[in-house]
């Protein structure tokens, strides 16, 4: 039995939003209240895969359980990034 090839697919490119102008909080886990581990300031590049996990809302920012996922294993909330078209 042969095996299938795999298809590797780079991450997706995201920026924080011009709408974040406080930036956007690097977190341990896609949760609200997971450790911090560093900020991104606005204008910033993160790249990573659309994760689902706990809800994040805030006000002015809306309701997501939308949470993007670095190589790292590290976590932003979607509400404070916006997609980069390739």
């Amino acid at each position: 039995m042969t095996k299938a090839a795999t298809i590797v697919r780079p991450p997706a490119h995201y920026r924080v939003a011009a709408w974040a102008p406080g930036g956007a909080t690097i977190r341990a886990d896609a949760h609200p209240r997971a450790d911090v581990l560093g900020r991104l300031r606005c204008g910033a590049d993160w790249y990573g895969d659309a994760v689902s996990g706990t809800a994040q809302t805030m006000l002015g920012f809306g309701s997501s359980t939308l949470w993007v996922e670095d190589a790292r294993g590290f976590f932003v909330w979607s509400g404070m990034l916006e997609k980069v078209r390739a």
